[in-house]
């Protein structure tokens, strides 16, 4: 179906995530060969997370996207989770912090026609 990772980068951040996150995703690109012109879409998590977190990620999606001039779509953050596992026969649980000291889940079961 040509879902792949072309790149992936992780990392922790003591509040700095705007100044962070335009570089990271100018790394990614550059790790993955691509161009922001290569792009088709753009996909943001929508949460659950938090605030803070949700907000630096919804802004820096929308200023992306409008600059580009691409569809942005949001994505529950625990359907990329449980996306990101491969397919299993029993039930998944994919949990996220929420913020606040919460945490957040959700039960997945896939599909045969999945697989």
């Amino acid at each position: 179906d040509g879902a792949e990772v072309h790149a992936e980068h992780t990392w922790q951040s003591d509040g700095q995530h705007t100044v962070e996150l335009m570089p990271a995703i100018q790394r990614l690109l550059q790790q993955a060969r691509l161009r922001a012109s290569d792009l088709t879409h753009l996909a943001v998590a929508q949460g659950p997370g938090s605030f803070n977190g949700l907000r630096v990620g919804f802004s820096a999606a929308q200023s992306l996207a409008l600059a580009l001039n691409l569809p942005l779509l949001a994505i529950p953050t625990l359907d990329i989770l449980a996306a990101a596992q491969p397919p299993l026969t029993a039930q998944l649980i994919a949990f996220a912090q929420a913020g606040r000291g919460r945490l957040c889940g959700a039960a997945y079961r896939w599909l045969p026609e999945q697989g």
